[in-house]
């Protein structure tokens, strides 16, 4: 291979190396087909190890691959990649420039003491990857099978204001997908000053995307969630203040006083690292580009989101297809309802995605008009209304996902609301609907033997797919 044309051997290299669909973003199946591209993601490395070893020159030319899509499970990685990725020995550009997807997935017990310094620059990783329009930072443990839901989850770990404004300085001009997933927390006021700066952003996801309460004991070297210090502040904190970083840069970093015995205070000074100067160095530097704007996204088709409200429904997407929103404990049901609606009329009409993942109980079927090509419907059975319907027909819904959460032990109501189901069809309501899913999360099957043969009976196939949830 050493005689080939070097151009020759770098288009081999590209052809074997490529991950189909690692840069695509599908409305449809969007799950799913995450799901595949992690697979090739992974059989991918496998070859880029084994083309690395080829010989020197091949070794060389691979690089540009190798370091294409960057996945990193353990903390301990991530110095040693940081380092590698800033290399620029014997090349005119760092290894950390051919980054085009950034994926760092975590485990809590990993970060736990760690955090602290990852939040602003990700361990020093945002930096090294100017070149990324795909980044996914995921903190939480790994659901067990069958998916996970966006509702709540436990202990948060905050990203800083300095990560954010590093992405919308580095990668904002060409970032394309975002995922803040399980317990990465930003709160709405940040979110808005980010997406602002994301000009062709086709996704995001952010699980934790919930107003803030002000913190009695919540520091950045200790990220306690304050919602189990019993304070609740119902009004939105818009002071960013709170997410800012502390002058000492956390107590455990600089010095820390310790009582002695004899009541005595001994300082105890720990000298900063250079990886912490460098922490230290991007708080000071890091600011926001550009003038505050409107949230603009003429791009996004795919938006994830836990907890919806009002900060959210000031965002203009006008190309959104798929729509996943949660309300998990802020907002009444009516003024969820009355905002949705206030945010949706405008802008429904591309949608054809929907799922309500949870909160409130809602009036789904009043807000389902609203989305006038939607062929795709999702919701908790204990997310609707009892006395919700459809005011008028829908020609276009052809599948609705009813989820029976693991929390919802009640047949009965698995049972009524199916009726409600059948009886709408019955009455002309849904002329396209084709297939109604349970998905049952709590790892049990139903007795629907008379309702399968009822919806038979419409020509809609009423099935059950029994799967686990396991929050993280």
């Amino acid at each position: 291979m050493d005689d080939l044309p070097l151009e020759l051997v770098r288009a081999i290299l590209r052809e074997a190396t490529a991950v189909p669909g690692a840069f695509d973003y599908p409305t449809a199946n969007f799950e799913a087909h995450d799901k595949t591209v992690d697979g090739l993601i992974e059989a991918s490395f496998k070859t880029k190890l084994a083309l690395s070893l080829v010989s020197k020159t091949v070794n060389q030319l691979n690089e540009e691959f190798l370091y294409e899509i960057v996945h990193v499970r353990k903390l301990e990685h991530i110095r040693p990649l940081v380092l590698l990725l800033r290399s620029d020995a014997d090349r005119r550009i760092p290894r950390g420039w051919y980054c085009r997807r950034l994926e760092v997935t975590l485990v809590p017990w990993d970060v736990r003491h760690d955090w602290n310094d990852g939040r602003h620059t990700l361990w020093g990783l945002a930096p090294c990857c100017p070149q990324a329009i795909d980044l996914r930072i995921t903190i939480g443990h790994p659901p067990r099978r069958g998916g996970y839901s966006l509702g709540a989850y436990r202990t948060p770990y905050a990203v800083s204001t300095t990560l954010l404004q590093t992405i919308t300085s580095l990668q904002g001009p060409k970032l394309r997908y975002l995922a803040l997933q399980r317990r990465v927390r930003i709160p709405f006021s940040l979110a808005s000053q980010l997406l602002a700066r994301l000009p062709v952003l086709e996704g995001f996801t952010f699980h934790g995307l919930r107003r803030v309460k002000r913190p009695v004991a919540w520091t950045i070297a200790s990220p306690t969630p304050v919602s189990l210090l019993g304070v609740d502040v119902p009004e939105e904190v818009t002071d960013d203040s709170i997410f800012e970083e502390e002058d000492e840069y956390g107590s455990g970093h600089l010095s820390s006083i310790v009582d002695s015995d004899n009541g005595a205070q001994d300082a105890i000074h720990i000298e900063l690292t250079a990886e912490h100067h460098e922490y230290k160095a991007a708080i000071k530097s890091s600011k926001w580009p550009g003038h505050p704007m409107e949230v603009l996204l003429p791009r996004l088709r795919i938006l994830r989101c836990t907890n919806f409200g009002p900060a959210v429904s000031t965002w203009k997407v006008p190309a959104l297809e798929k729509l996943v929103i949660g309300t998990h404990g802020y907002e009444s049901a009516a003024d969820i309802c009355d905002t949705l609606v206030h945010w949706l009329k405008p802008q429904a009409g591309s949608i054809t995605y929907f799922t309500y993942d949870g909160g409130p109980a809602l009036d789904i079927w009043s807000i389902v008009p609203l989305f006038r090509h939607m062929t795709w419907l999702q919701f908790p059975i204990n997310g609707l209304l009892e006395d919700s319907r459809l005011s008028t027909a829908h020609s276009t819904l052809e599948s609705i996902v009813l989820v029976r959460e693991w929390s919802n032990r009640a047949q009965s109501m698995v049972t009524a609301c199916l009726v409600k189901l059948a009886e709408q069809v019955e009455a002309g309501s849904l002329p396209a609907l084709r297939d109604v899913c349970l998905l049952d999360t709590k790892g049990t099957s139903p007795d629907l033997d008379e309702l399968v043969v009822r919806f038979r009976g419409f020509n809609v196939k009423l099935y059950v797919h029994v799967t686990f949830v396991y929050p993280a």
